[in-house]
């Protein structure tokens, strides 16, 4: 018998873009840490979840200080 093949989602970009909190929403319940930091991001590492909807990743911001 197959197995159906989780999805796997990497959340990409600036500090405070909102990626955890898509992740939070695509998985149905609040599991990555977000909110409002002024001036970056809450997440520091990379943080992954394994989900009943599928393998999630979050980021930190990627921001280029020298723009």
């Amino acid at each position: 018998m197959a197995t159906k093949e989780q999805p796997k989602i990497i959340a990409v970009g600036n500090p405070g873009a909102g990626k955890s909190t898509l992740l939070n929403s695509l998985m149905g319940e609040a599991l990555f840490e977000s909110g409002l930091n002024i001036g970056g991001g809450l997440t520091y590492q990379l943080d992954e979840i394994k989900h009943k909807n599928g393998h999630f990743l979050d980021t930190p911001g990627l921001a280029d200080e020298s723009l």
